[in-house]
């Protein structure tokens, strides 16, 4: 099971690598915003294709990061979730 996930999220890396044309850690807000839809057609098909469940939370690094420190949904995320940046 541990190697179909890091399976997965190598392919959702993959393709938000695709989508955005490049390093995930840079972007900025307004980019992903755009990008919105597509970032959810992306975890759609991968987590159809692999019979799983994927929610993507598409954030600046800046942004994660200064979240993180005061709302719990961010820091539950840095304790049970993946992630996924190039």
């Amino acid at each position: 099971m541990e190697e179909n996930i890091k399976n997965i999220a190598s392919e959702v890396n993959e393709e938000l690598i695709k989508l955005f044309g490049g390093n995930l850690v840079k972007l900025r807000t307004k980019k992903i915003t755009k990008k919105r839809k597509e970032i959810s057609r992306i975890a759609s098909r991968v987590g159809l294709k692999n019979d799983i469940m994927i929610s993507l939370l598409a954030r600046n690094c800046a942004d994660y990061e200064n979240q993180m420190k005061y709302q719990p949904f961010y820091q539950n995320i840095e304790k049970e979730g993946m992630k996924i940046y190039g």
